[in-house]
C-alpha cells in the first residue's frame, strides 16, 4: 500500500511539471491558427484585408490586439517554462531549454504596439522577427528527431510570407500570414507531443 502511494504521489507531480507545458504550446497552436478568421469575423465588411497586420485599423482592433497579446504572452510564458534545458539521462537526448518563445512573444508585442502604417520599419522588423525566427527554430532547434520534417516545416513556415511579397506577388499578405501561423501552429502541435 505504501509503495502505491508513493508511485502516485510521484505521478502526479510529473504530471504537474509537464502538463502546463503541454497545453501552453496547444494554446499557442489554436491561438495562431483562429487569429486570420477571427479577425475576419470582427471586422465590418465582408472582404479580407491585405494583411493580419492591418486589422488593426479595423473598428474593433482591439480583436486584433487581445489575440496577437494573448499569443505573444503564451509564446512568454512558453519560453518563461521551458528556459532551462532539461538534463539528460544517459537514454536521452539533452534537449535545449525554450528561452526563444520569449523573444517570438515580445515580437509579436512589437507587431501590436508599433502599427505597419504609422511605424513602418519597427513593425517589419518585428514581423520579420517573429516568422524568420519561427522557421530558424524550426529547423535548427526543435526537439523533433525527424531533420527532414523540421525542415520542410521551416521552409513551410517561411515560403507563404515570401510568396505574398509584393515583388513575387502570388497571393495577398493576409494568405501567407495565415498559411504561415498554420505551419508554426503545427511545430508547436508536435513539440507538445
Amino acid at each position: 500500500m505504501q509503495m502505491l502511494q508513493s508511485i502516485k504521489v510521484k505521478t502526479e507531480k510529473i504530471y504537474h511539471v509537464i502538463e502546463p507545458k503541454v497545453k501552453a504550446e496547444r494554446i499557442i497552436a489554436c491561438i495562431l491558427v483562429l487569429t486570420p478568421f477571427v479577425l475576419w469575423l470582427a471586422d465590418d465588411g465582408p472582404n479580407l484585408r491585405d494583411s493580419i497586420s492591418n486589422y488593426v485599423y479595423m473598428r474593433h482592433s482591439y480583436w486584433y490586439g487581445s489575440l496577437l497579446a494573448l499569443a505573444g504572452a503564451m509564446f512568454i510564458f512558453n519560453g518563461a517554462i521551458h528556459l532551462q534545458p532539461q538534463h539528460a539521462t544517459q537514454h536521452t537526448i539533452k534537449k535545449v531549454g525554450k528561452g526563444y518563445n520569449i523573444i517570438l512573444g515580445i515580437s509579436l508585442f512589437g507587431v501590436i504596439y508599433f502599427p505597419h502604417l504609422d511605424y513602418p520599419i519597427w513593425h517589419y522588423t518585428f514581423a520579420i522577427l517573429f516568422f524568420l525566427g519561427s522557421a530558424i527554430i524550426t529547423a535548427f532547434v526543435s526537439n523533433d528527431k525527424k531533420e527532414w520534417t523540421r525542415y520542410v516545416l521551416a521552409v513551410a513556415v517561411v515560403s507563404p510570407v515570401v510568396l505574398a511579397l509584393d515583388f513575387i506577388g502570388l497571393f495577398s499578405l493576409f494568405w501567407g500570414e495565415a498559411i504561415s501561423l498554420f505551419f508554426i501552429a503545427t511545430h508547436y502541435l508536435l513539440e507538445s507531443k
